[in-house]
């Protein structure tokens, strides 16, 4: 839990922080743009006059919502679902949660903190992943400066998840239980994921693996065996049924 309320109060310090210098910033200078109408108004700059308005109009709305966001978090992390909120939590106290200061990886979420200026934190559901893939990023040194997760979801949208190098083994870590977790997700050969990525049909075919992997997983069924030995069984069945003809009377007689 911890964890998780490390990034819930980043997220809320830097969002309210951002948000009420909006606020401020705007109401300065569009304190100063009514003064100077005010004391020289000039029609030749009346559209600057609008322009600039218009400005403080936005920024103190995008500030106004900022502000929200830091009081709503859960809200705007989780899509408003209080039982998916419910299920993070009870996944908290689970042993096999893998935890940093910027990733917590559970049962059924990964939660990241990200630097962006709306999506600071970043919530995936696992049995929406398909594919995962860890990128060590190497600068002037041998180690390496920093460690990326490359998650993609069933509507192949891009996640991208980048650690400082000293988080690194917790990364790997997320990484492996992901895997162990989901073994039909796709985790090696990730320029061949791409390449099939940006095609419709290479898409069904990858959605078609993703799906038959998971279900070989659960209901424990080889499901190529399975089709291979039913082709086997027909196979036999039209052989059995072709000997059967063969002994009719007149069967193979010239007319």
């Amino acid at each position: 839990m911890e964890t998780y309320y490390m990034i819930k109060t980043k997220c809320f310090i830097i969002r309210l922080g951002t948000g009420t210098a909006l606020i401020l910033a705007a109401g300065s200078i569009a304190a100063g743009i009514i003064t100077e109408m005010l004391r020289t108004y000039s029609a030749a700059s009346r559209m600057a006059y609008i322009l600039g308005l218009a400005i403080c109009a936005f920024m103190a709305v995008l500030g106004v919502l900022l502000v929200f966001q830091a009081f709503h978090f859960e809200r705007f992390a989780f899509g408003g679902k209080k039982q998916d909120l419910g299920q993070l939590r009870r996944d908290l106290e689970e042993e096999g949660t893998v935890t940093c200061s910027d990733l917590v990886v559970t049962d059924h979420f990964v939660l990241s903190f990200v630097k962006k200026l709306f999506g600071m934190s970043m919530v995936i559901r696992c049995q929406d992943i398909i594919a995962c893939f860890e990128e060590p990023v190497y600068g002037m040194v041998e180690k390496p400066s920093e460690y990326t997760l490359s998650i993609y979801d069933q509507q192949f949208k891009h996640y991208q998840i980048v650690l400082a190098a000293g988080q690194m083994e917790k990364g790997h870590a997320a990484y492996e239980k992901l895997r162990t977790d989901m073994p039909w997700i796709i985790s090696a050969d990730k320029e061949e994921f791409l390449d099939r990525r940006m095609t419709k049909s290479g898409r069904r075919f990858i959605l078609h693996q993703i799906e038959k992997g998971m279900y070989q997983a659960q209901s424990g069924v080889d499901v190529d065996r399975q089709a291979h030995e039913e082709l086997e069984e027909i196979e036999k069945e039209t052989k059995r049924t072709l000997d059967f003809k063969s002994l009719l009377p007149g069967h193979g007689k010239k007319s």
